[in-house]
């Protein structure tokens, strides 16, 4: 590790001293040197991605109890604050640790400084290009995908190939048409979101035969939905991971489904799981092999049986469905074994409490899974995602995309866990290789076809 960089660092920490008077009592302080080291590497670890000054955030919280947040920082920033070449003169000058809160405002604007003391140049010898990484097959580890409705949702905003729109939990009941059916209970419900809605029908027994039309609707509306005849983000995203990595998806339309169904002739998919079930996918009675609905269990010979769907309701029950049961006991091992794990779309409701315990019993504890990636793609604001996943999160090993196509998937295709180990274990830097969108079907499997090549 360069050690100037290291000094300079630190000479920032000592001129702002944030323990005072009490620095000079700590025998191991030696000027901030682990906390100017850690700066540093977690910086050169993450070269010009990222945001720079969240890792220094991390840092100073984790070392001095300061407990900052990114919209501090940010509005340190536009408040002009952030100014490189001013803000160790306006933390030198802030109030010391004798006032917590002034302690905290100095080091906003002092986030700014000891980034910009790192200079990050890229060096060739630390730089691996996108033809290097697509001739690198080396993870063996998953990466794993969670899909919620949000997934289906950013992919199909105007609806799916026909036009039909896919139902989110706050119109579910205006998109499906079942107001009528609805008003047939004679209930007053606590809102119109859906997940309210079917819970207070499910727990009256009187309304059995409401519930089961209801029910029938939904798997109809789900069962009729079809993907665009050109290639789609559910297609982009089944191409740019290998199989031995795991998409597991809440959602019970057949998009995933039918994106590996047109896929696979090409390339072996990543494994799929249905945590909620799935109006396509099913099993043999004996539950011995996940098929297509239809299909025949190449084991006894039995026919695909639809999958139960799981509603939403207050207290899931993820054991007393066989096929269900499996999905849960298949990702609770890939979640264990992962390297990486990408949340899209994915909102973990109250109604899904069950869940996040099953997938945090898996996970395990932050502390032993320290140099794991957890990638979030979702349109909330950050610091609620943030809230919501910190059991899952060590640190600053997470990131945060608004967008699909801005996450590590998309822009190292099928070479996602190559690109973790060149910049997280090789301390190097990774150049991008963007999957082409644009592109139709035979000109995405010609590019496929390319890093397919080398596995």
């Amino acid at each position: 590790m360069n050690e100037e960089k290291i000094a300079a660092v630190a000479s920032v920490l000592s001129q702002w001293n944030p323990l005072g008077e009490n620095a000079r009592n700590i025998k191991d302080l030696d000027g901030y040197r682990v906390e100017a080291a850690d700066i540093v590497f977690g910086l050169k670890v993450r070269g010009n991605s990222g945001k720079p000054e969240r890792l220094v955030m991390e840092v100073l919280n984790q070392a001095f109890d300061l407990n900052l947040t990114p919209p501090e920082l940010h509005r340190a920033r536009t408040e002009n604050l952030g100014n490189h070449g001013e803000g160790l003169g306006r933390a030198i000058r802030s109030p010391q640790p004798g006032s917590r809160e002034g302690l905290r405002k100095s080091a906003q604007p002092l986030t700014f400084t000891l980034c910009a003391s790192v200079p990050r140049t890229k060096n060739v010898d630390m730089l691996v290009s996108a033809e290097e990484e697509i001739q690198q097959v080396k993870m063996k580890r998953p990466h794993v995908v969670i899909l919620g409705a949000g997934a289906s949702f950013a992919a199909f905003p105007n609806g799916d190939k026909s036009g039909k729109k896919l139902p989110l939990m706050n119109n579910f009941i205006d998109i499906l048409g079942v107001e009528s059916l609805i008003k047939k209970t004679g209930l007053v419900f606590k809102s119109n979101n859906f997940e309210d809605i079917y819970s207070a029908i499910h727990e009256n027994p009187m309304l059995s035969e409401i519930r089961a039309e209801l029910e029938e609707i939904v798997y109809g509306y789900f069962s009729s939905m079809s993907l665009p005849d050109e290639p789609t983000l559910y297609d982009h995203l089944v191409l740019s991971l290998r199989h031995k990595d795991t998409i597991a998806t809440f959602n019970w339309d057949p998009f995933l489904v039918q994106a590996i169904e047109r896929n696979m002739g090409r390339f072996n998919p990543p494994m799929s799981l249905y945590l909620h079930g799935n109006v396509k996918m099913g099993a043999c009675s004996s539950n011995h092999h996940m098929g297509i609905n239809g299909t025949h269990c190449r084991q006894c010979g039995n026919e695909i049986k639809p999958s139960r769907l799981l509603y939403p309701v207050g207290e899931k029950n993820y054991h007393n469905d066989k096929f269900i049961a499996e999905q849960w006991r298949m990702i609770a091992t890939e979640l264990k074994k992962a390297f990486m794990v990408t949340i899209f779309g994915y909102g973990a409701p109250t109604s899904d409490a069950s869940a996040i315990s099953l997938f945090k019993t898996a996970w395990g504890s932050v502390d032993e899974r320290n140099m794991e990636e957890f990638e979030v793609i979702d349109i909330r604001n950050e610091d609620d995602i943030r809230e919501t996943w910190s059991p899952f999160i060590h640190s600053h090993h997470y990131s945060v995309e608004q967008n699909f196509y801005d996450s590590w998937i998309a822009n190292h295709p099928r070479r996602t866990g190559e690109a973790y180990l060149n910049q997280f274990l090789e301390v190097k830097f990774i150049e991008s290789n963007p999957l082409p969108r644009n592109a139709n079907f035979q000109e995405l499997w010609d590019w496929y076809d390319v890093l397919h090549g080398y596995e």
